[in-house]
């Protein structure tokens, strides 16, 4: 495996090395029919200026060379351009022998020295070009990679570039907006007030600063028409000498953000009414986790067992301790998933009392509808009870009183009728 890869490895280095043999080769090629296209320009032109200028058409092929391929073809052309010309359209200018032939060293200076200059402005410019390719290949490279939508514009606000999250978004092809106007492009309206925002000074053009926020709600409208909840922010694009030479636009899509922001306000709402709701109740109401703490205790709870401050606390507080296993076990079938209504039991007040109360017990679930923990409901019926348990007593009584009294008349009767024998016998 290793041996292959190092075969593959070196065949793809001996491809690479026979294209790039290829390329150079190409561009002594073409700056080779430069020299004599410019030699047979400065042959076609010789009946009009005679022998001035020998080696203007000769410059021309110098400075497609070195735009062509750098210094070394564009050397290689001077070289050969002069020895052609000297020797082909002025046998006069032929390279100087000696140093009487000063007016020939002279030439020949001078023509090196155009030459130079032609080379070094062109080198000057291939590198500064490459630079500044390298540059926009790596922007493109990043802007590819990054989350937001991101359009650069120039200083006449026509797009310049654009990456794939904002040709999603704004629905144009980074070939069809490329010289379009910016606000054509990236339309922008306040969502608060329907208009749009898209001057070119609004959109940070000439602007010497950076620019966040447009409105305080910002939709994009692509190009068919779909509206995104986008942020917006502008920052100014400079030369090297500070001066403004564009903008770059981050447009950020908070369409989701915003749905699920807009989706807890309203649980939140809910929340709350149920909060008030809650606190309004005549009924006791605590929530306790699935350990059992106390995680709300409404106004009624505090009324009905006395502790003011019961949050954090477990709920065994208000249980008396002979019924703490009977508490435990419905608490854990209703942790369980078990729901528990108008139970009857004994609780335990702050100060001590002995309180009767009717529990209803539901779990709470969340929204993946696992069980957080546990919800009572709590009402006083210890009055109800105990005037019950009086009425039975009284009932009671009142039975036994009126059995007596039967008994008594029945005793009353038969000494009437055992008196009435007597008498008649």
């Amino acid at each position: 495996m290793h041996a292959s890869q190092s075969a593959h490895l070196d065949d793809h280095a001996d491809g690479l090395g026979s294209h790039a043999f290829r390329e150079t080769a190409m561009t002594y090629v073409a700056a080779l029919i430069a020299l004599g296209t410019a030699i047979l320009a400065r042959h076609v032109l010789s009946p009009w200026i005679g022998a001035t200028l020998p080696f203007v058409t000769v410059l021309g092929a110098v400075a497609a060379a070195a735009c062509l391929g750098g210094y070394r073809p564009a050397a290689l052309v001077a070289v050969l351009g002069y020895a052609l010309s000297a020797w082909l359209l002025v046998p006069d200018h032929a390279v100087p022998s000696n140093a009487s032939e000063f007016g020939g060293w002279l030439g020949l200076a001078a023509y090196l020295l155009t030459c130079a200059l032609i080379v070094g402005f062109v080198e000057m410019a291939r590198r500064r070009h490459a630079a500044d390719r390298e540059a926009r290949a790596v922007q493109r490279a990043a802007l590819r990679n990054v989350e937001e939508a991101v359009v650069t514009a120039n200083a006449h606000g026509w797009v310049t570039s654009m990456n794939p999250v904002a040709e999603r978004l704004t629905g144009w092809r980074e070939i069809d907006a490329i010289g379009q106007p910016i606000d054509v492009v990236v339309r922008l309206m306040d969502a608060s007030t329907g208009t749009p925002i898209g001057s070119p000074a609004a959109l940070g053009i000439d602007q010497d600063c950076v620019m966040v926020g447009l409105a305080r709600r910002t939709v994009l409208v692509s190009r068919h028409g779909t509206e995104r909840d986008v942020d917006e922010s502008t920052v100014p694009l400079r030369d090297g000498q500070g001066f403004q030479t564009g903008i770059v636009m981050i447009l950020t899509d908070t369409t989701e953000s915003r749905r699920e922001e807009r989706e807890r306000q309203a649980q939140l709402r809910e929340l709350r009414r149920r909060a008030s709701i809650v606190e309004a109740s005549s009924d006791a109401i605590v929530v306790t986790g699935m350990d059992g703490t106390i995680v709300t205790w409404n106004t009624a709870a505090t009324r009905l067992f006395g502790h003011a401050d019961a949050l954090g606390k477990h709920v065994s507080l208000i249980v008396p301790r002979q019924r703490v296993a009977e508490e435990a076990a419905i608490l854990g079938g209703v942790l369980a998933g078990c729901r528990t209504e108008h139970y009857e039991t004994e609780c335990l007040r702050a100060d001590g009392q002995r309180l009767i109360v009717s529990l209803s017990i539901s779990p709470i679930r969340n929204e993946r509808g696992q069980v957080t923990g546990a919800g009572l409901i709590a009402r006083d019926v210890t009055r109800q009870r105990h005037a019950e348990q009086r009425d039975r007593a009284l009932l009671a009584q009142a039975i036994a009183e009126k059995k007596s009294l039967a008994e008594d008349l029945q005793r009353l009767a038969e000494a009437l009728s055992e008196r009435d024998r007597y008498k008649n016998a």
